[in-house]
């Protein structure tokens, strides 16, 4: 099964030069996710309860950015509009999971880098080793830090994530700094 595995890996390697379409699970006939990190909707007729069935033209979509630095986009199924991050539509269509591994890290560290050579699965723990390694996260704050973000989340609300953004840490480790969990001898 691992040669299989690794056979399958090295295709995705080669075929992320040429863009390869593939519908994405779910939103079959709706929607399509490429191997270079790109979605489009398809053409397709839709019924509306009160104007009757038009037609809707298919086009490339135009990726959002998620809060987390990540590419996110809104998929919209009988009326009903889900958020998927991208680098996930593309590792699901593209990169075999024989382990069920639950996160997808970006291998050049890149959020934005969607091309599916650039994509693996990986548990948390592999996922946080490859940051701490590659200086993507910090592992360490400091008594100055600790007090700062203290005072910026009681004084002006400043959310976990957004000041785990800037302080390249977790929002989970600025959780446990605000609310004293670690960080209680200050």
């Amino acid at each position: 099964q691992s040669r299989s595995y690794l056979e399958k890996r090295l295709n995705a390697k080669e075929m992320s030069n040429e863009e390869i379409w593939k519908d994405i699970e779910g939103y079959e006939g709706y929607y399509q996710v490429s191997n270079q990190g790109r979605i489009r909707s398809l053409d397709r007729i839709v019924e509306h309860p009160t104007n009757g069935a038009r037609e809707i033209n298919g086009e490339l979509r135009k990726l959002k950015i998620h809060q987390s630095g990540y590419y996110h986009l809104g998929l919209t199924k009988d009326g009903k509009t889900k958020y998927r991050l991208v680098h996930r539509m593309v590792a699901q269509a593209f990169i075999p999971n024989p382990e069920t591994k639950p996160q997808v890290n970006h291998i050049d560290g890149v959020k934005k880098n969607n091309n599916v050579s650039n994509l693996e699965w990986a548990t948390h723990k592999e996922n946080t080793i490859h940051a701490v390694k590659n200086k993507l996260i910090k592992t360490k704050l400091s008594e100055k830090d600790v007090l700062e973000i203290r005072r910026r989340y009681n004084e002006g609300g400043v959310a976990t994530k957004k000041l785990a953004e800037e302080y390249s840490v977790t929002h989970w480790a600025i959780y446990d700094v605000v609310n004293y969990i670690n960080w209680k001898h200050i």
